[in-house]
């Protein structure tokens, strides 16, 4: 008999197909959308409310501490190649 799988979140049940796993937790692919977001430097998926950046990107906890900084003078979030 094949386990029943249903959205953490929002309840949906879901087939093997259509079920989405990410950290431990199994969702649907809109309340993945919804709870997580790629890093736009190394694309890795993460928790959306653990997510650094500024309001053009999305970073990492990683990225933010090893690949960027902040202006000294206005705060804009600049990689460290540039």
């Amino acid at each position: 008999m094949k386990e029943k799988l249903t959205c953490s979140y929002c309840g949906a049940e879901l087939t093997e197909a259509t079920a989405q796993h990410f950290d431990g937790v199994t969702m649907c692919e809109e309340c993945l959308d919804a709870k997580t977001v790629t890093c736009d430097n190394c694309g890795k998926r993460i928790w959306k409310d653990l997510a650094e950046g500024d309001e053009g990107l999305t970073i990492c906890h990683y990225c933010y501490e090893y690949e960027y900084v902040n202006c000294e003078d206005c705060g804009r979030l600049l990689h460290r190649d540039n």
